[in-house]
């Protein structure tokens, strides 16, 4: 596995994870996040990967949409990376 990527799920992870720095209510586990991560990675239409808080917000959409939650994304459409 990709170092980058590895730290990408860890940092996904200390924002959304239950008692995380943006817990959405979720109760996440790290499992959770990485599918959620690779969701997002594996979409042919993510361009320029940064694994910054750009790409962090777009996997929150991701787990906002897939959990019935509102969207919220203040970069683009989040319909783009939702399958």
């Amino acid at each position: 596995m990709n170092y980058e990527v590895e730290m990408f799920y860890d940092y996904v992870f200390d924002y959304y994870s239950k008692g995380g720095i943006f817990d959405l209510g979720l109760n996440l586990s790290k499992r959770d996040i990485i599918k959620y991560c690779n969701m997002y990675l594996a979409d042919p239409t993510t361009e320029g990967v940064q694994y910054d808080s750009h790409d962090r917000e777009m996997v929150r959409c991701i787990i906002e949409k897939e959990n019935g939650l509102p969207v919220t994304n203040p970069y683009e459409p989040y319909d783009k990376y939702i399958h």
